[in-house]
């Protein structure tokens, strides 16, 4: 736990194999590291960072170079953590408000690590496909949410989440997972003149949800990652 920061070799040698590996849970649980040196990524190889490796940990940023890996729940529970950044590279991108993108095939696209630590209200800046599970999970100091058409929503999605206000301005998902809202009290505003929002779809899903139609007009930022 006393932990303060990790210093990585900057070069060394390797054989038989073009894989490393950061391992589940590795620094999990270290809540004074605030501080990690360059991830090492040898030339002609892949490093993953496994599940929760650094989960629970003081880091305010993280930075991810090209041929890292990252695992939707590396950072969890780390709510210092306010944005990513990355090198260029077509799996990864960062949002307007630091949350790490993730492009799959090339194209597809989904939040994948959302900053715990980020403040005030958050608005989806361009069409995602996906929200990665627990994506909003456990962050503590947002108060709105503003989306565009998701499907499906995971499991734990918003879990614990603070925001009192959350924007569906678009058709409803075909599907909800049934804790995607546990433990969140917030009133949910959809567009009636969408399809798909029906009494069978707007249900608590684990929380105390309010589902109020909104009525006034949403616009998108239309901001692209980098």
């Amino acid at each position: 736990p006393n932990l303060e920061e990790v210093v990585f070799p900057s070069q060394y040698s390797y054989t038989d194999t073009e894989q490393f590996y950061i391992g589940d849970s590795a620094f999990e649980g270290c809540t004074s590291l605030r501080k990690v040196s360059a991830l090492p990524v040898p030339d002609d190889a892949t490093l993953s960072l496994g599940s929760r490796a650094f989960a629970g940990t003081a880091l305010e940023t993280f930075h991810i170079p090209k041929d890292v890996d990252v695992a939707y729940d590396t950072f969890a529970d780390s709510y210092s953590m306010t944005c990513f950044t990355v090198d260029p590279d077509i799996n990864y991108a960062v949002d307007p408000y630091g949350a790490l993108i993730h492009y799959r095939n090339g194209s597809d696209c989904l939040i994948y690590a959302f900053p715990k630590g980020m403040q005030g209200e958050y608005r989806v800046p361009y069409d995602l496909a996906e929200l990665a599970p627990e994506a909003f999970a456990n962050c503590r100091g947002l108060t709105k949410i503003y989306l565009t058409f998701i499907n499906p929503i995971e499991s734990g999605t918003f879990r614990n989440c603070s925001a009192t206000e959350i924007y569906f301005p678009r058709q409803a998902p075909n599907t909800i997972a049934a804790d995607a809202f546990e433990n969140v009290t917030a009133t949910v505003y959809y567009d009636p003149d969408s399809p798909g929002w029906t009494e069978e779809i707007m249900q608590q899903y684990g929380g105390n949800l309010n589902w109020a139609p909104h009525t006034h007009e949403y616009t998108m930022e239309g901001k692209e990652p980098t």
